[in-house]
C-alpha cells in the first residue's frame, strides 16, 4: 500500500486557514524588530526574523481588530499598535470579555 504524503499534505487542513490574516505582534524581542521594520522597511533578513512573531487569525476577527485601530499598516505588514492586543500568557486578547472569563474561571 502506497501512501501519497505530498497529496495528503497539500489537501488536508486540520485548521481551515482560508481567508486568514496575519499580524506581527510585540512578543519578547518582536518590538525591537518592528521598530527596525519602521525605519528600514521590509528587508529580507528582517522579514525572516519577524516570521516568529506572526499570528494568523480569521478574516472577521481581523476586521474587528482593524476597525478598532488596534493594528497599523506598515510597509505592507499589519503590526500590533495597541499594547493590550497581545498577552504573553493568553495570546491575542481582542475580545474584551474573553480574558475576563478565563481569569474568573
Amino acid at each position: 500500500m502506497k501512501f501519497q504524503f505530498a497529496t495528503a499534505a497539500r489537501n488536508f487542513r486540520l485548521i481551515d486557514d482560508k481567508g486568514a490574516q496575519s499580524i506581527i505582534v510585540c512578543y519578547k524581542k518582536g518590538a525591537d524588530l518592528i521598530e527596525l521594520l519602521r525605519r528600514k522597511g521590509p528587508e529580507p533578513w528582517l522579514m525572516r526574523k519577524l516570521q516568529r512573531y506572526i499570528v494568523s487569525i480569521n478574516s472577521w476577527d481581523f476586521e474587528e481588530i482593524k476597525e478598532s485601530h488596534r493594528i497599523e499598516h506598515i510597509h505592507g505588514c499589519w503590526i500590533q499598535a495597541d499594547a493590550w492586543l497581545y498577552d504573553d500568557n493568553f495570546g491575542l486578547t481582542f475580545h474584551d470579555n474573553w480574558i475576563n472569563e478565563i481569569l474568573i474561571a
